[in-house]
C-alpha cells in the first residue's frame, strides 16, 4: 500500500510557526486583516475559499469574506480590489481562480497592491517568480513544494511531470521544481497521449481541476503522485482530486489523498505570504 501524503501535520508544523508571529503582530498593532475574494461560484472556489477564511480566523487573522457576483464588470471588480488595497486594516487579498468567462485576469491582477498580493497574481509580482527572481510564487505551488520537504523527498535528477500550465499552479511550479534540480515536463488538458509523458515520471503532479486525468495505467511502479486538483464528486457529497486513487494506489510509493493533501497546506501557505507581505 503506497504511503500517504497527508497535509495535516505539514500544515500543523507551519502553524506553529505562524502562531507565534502572528501574535507579535497583534502586540504590535500591525494589520492582520485579511480578504478573501470570490467572483463568481466556481466549486472548487467556493470550497477553498470557505477552508481559507475558516483556517485564518483559527489562526487570529481578521478574515473578511467577499462574493461578488457572476456578472460583476471588470471595473466593478477592479474598484473593489483598489478599495480593499487602500484599507489599512487589510494585510492581504487573495483573488480566487478561474474568473468568470469575460473578465481579463491581467488587467484586474493589476489593482492588486504588490505587497499585499499574497499569491503573486500581479503580473510584476508573476514575472519575478517566473524569471527565478522570488521564490514567493502563489500559494499552491509552494504547497507542493513544502509537501516534498516535509516527506524528504529529494527532488535532484528526478523526472517531475506537472498536468496543468496555469498561472497559480502550473507554470510557478515548474521554476521553483527547476530550482531544485528536477527535470520538468508540463503537460495539460490537451496533451496528446499523455500516458506517454507520465509512465516515465517520479513524480506526477496532475492540477488541472479534472477528476480522473490520471490513473493507475498510467504511472510508472514507485511513481509519486501530490495531487493537486479539488472537483467537487459528482453526487455533490464532498470532493475528490484529479488522480483515480483507487486505481494510483497500488502502483505508487506514495500518493497525497484528496482531501487531506495539499489543500490544506495550501491554506496555511496563503498566510504565511500574507505575514511575509507586512514586513
Amino acid at each position: 500500500m503506497a504511503k500517504q501524503l497527508l497535509g495535516k501535520p505539514v500544515a500543523d508544523r507551519l502553524k506553529e510557526r505562524l502562531s507565534a508571529e502572528i501574535e507579535k503582530r497583534r502586540r504590535m498593532g500591525k494589520a492582520l486583516g485579511f480578504a478573501a475574494v470570490r467572483v463568481g461560484d466556481d466549486p472548487s472556489s467556493v470550497v477553498y475559499q470557505g477552508r481559507l477564511v475558516k483556517a485564518a480566523a483559527t489562526l487570529g487573522f481578521e478574515p473578511l469574506e467577499i462574493a461578488l457576483p457572476e456578472e460583476s464588470s471588470e471595473t466593478e471588480v477592479i474598484e473593489k480590489l483598489k478599495a480593499l488595497g487602500e484599507d489599512e486594516k487589510i494585510a492581504g487579498i487573495l483573488l480566487f481562480m478561474p474568473l468568470p468567462k469575460g473578465l481579463d485576469k491581467d488587467r484586474i491582477s493589476r489593482a492588486i497592491p504588490i505587497e499585499k498580493d499574497v499569491d503573486a497574481l500581479n503580473p510584476v509580482q508573476f514575472g519575478d517568480v517566473m524569471a527565478g527572481r522570488s521564490l514567493w510564487a502563489p500559494c499552491t505551488a509552494r504547497a507542493v513544494m513544502e509537501m516534498a520537504d516535509y516527506y524528504e523527498y529529494d527532488l535532484t535528477g528526478k523526472h517531475v511531470v506537472i498536468i496543468g500550465r496555469s498561472d497559480v499552479v502550473g507554470r510557478p511550479l515548474a521554476q521553483l521544481m527547476l530550482a531544485r534540480n528536477a527535470t520538468v515536463t508540463v503537460c495539460h488538458s490537451r496533451t496528446k497521449d499523455l500516458a506517454l509523458h507520465t509512465r516515465s515520471a517520479d513524480l506526477v503532479v496532475p492540477a488541472v481541476g479534472q477528476a480522473g486525468i490520471l490513473t493507475g495505467d498510467m504511472l510508472k511502479p514507485g511513481a509519486w503522485v501530490i495531487d493537486v486538483g479539488i472537483n467537487v464528486r459528482p453526487d455533490g457529497q464532498g470532493i475528490i482530486g484529479d488522480a483515480d486513487f483507487a486505481s494510483c494506489e497500488p502502483i505508487c510509493e506514495a500518493i497525497s489523498p484528496v482531501p487531506g493533501g495539499v489543500g490544506a497546506i495550501s491554506v496555511t501557505m496563503v498566510l504565511e505570504a500574507l505575514l511575509r507581505d507586512q514586513d
